[in-house]
């Protein structure tokens, strides 16, 4: 009976050393993982710069992204008018293996006329900063994206058609 009671103790031991990853190695797989991705969109002009950006972190522990577009984002095709630029965080982001799973929500409040720097992380703090207000509206809906990463310097993410592949690389 001693014999039995101790083999269940090393069977649930053993057991519970193995049942979930240690919060530790969570963040530690956040962190290969945080920075800023950038994908340079190949029709730039001098006068119009039309990269987009992705910025990942850690925050108590948990992965948040930010992610810095244009309105090209939700707008079925753009004619006559230059795009809007945006930020918005990444909600519901995931990364699981070498996947990476977010959804973008933006309206027409959230467009600007110019590039979004890096350092803000809202609309409202860009607008505070000095940015304008897009003029036009377009019909938006939120976005879902799914993405691989090459290496831990690069993610990909297919489109409906092949010029609406992006590839980020981090900075």
């Amino acid at each position: 009976m001693r014999n039995i009671i101790l083999s269940l103790l090393i069977v649930f031991s053993a057991r519970g050393q193995h049942s979930s990853p240690k919060l530790s190695d969570k963040q530690t797989d956040n962190n290969k993982y945080s920075g800023v991705y950038e994908y340079v969109y190949p029709d730039n002009t001098p006068d119009l710069i039309e990269n987009h950006f992705i910025v990942l972190s850690t925050v108590d522990n948990k992965l948040t992204g930010y992610y810095y577009g244009t309105s090209d984002e939700f707008d079925e095709a753009r004619e006559g008018y230059l795009p809007a630029f945006f930020v918005a965080k990444m909600d519901n982001l995931l990364i699981k293996g070498d996947t990476i799973r977010f959804t973008l929500k933006a309206d027409n409040s959230d467009f600007l006329t110019s590039a979004v720097d890096l350092k803000y992380k809202s609309t409202k703090d860009a607008v505070d900063a000095g940015y304008k207000i897009w003029k036009n509206k377009i019909s938006t809906k939120p976005t879902n994206y799914i993405g691989l990463f090459k290496n831990d310097k690069t993610i990909f993410f297919k489109g409906e058609l092949e010029f609406m592949n992006k590839t980020f690389k981090k900075k």
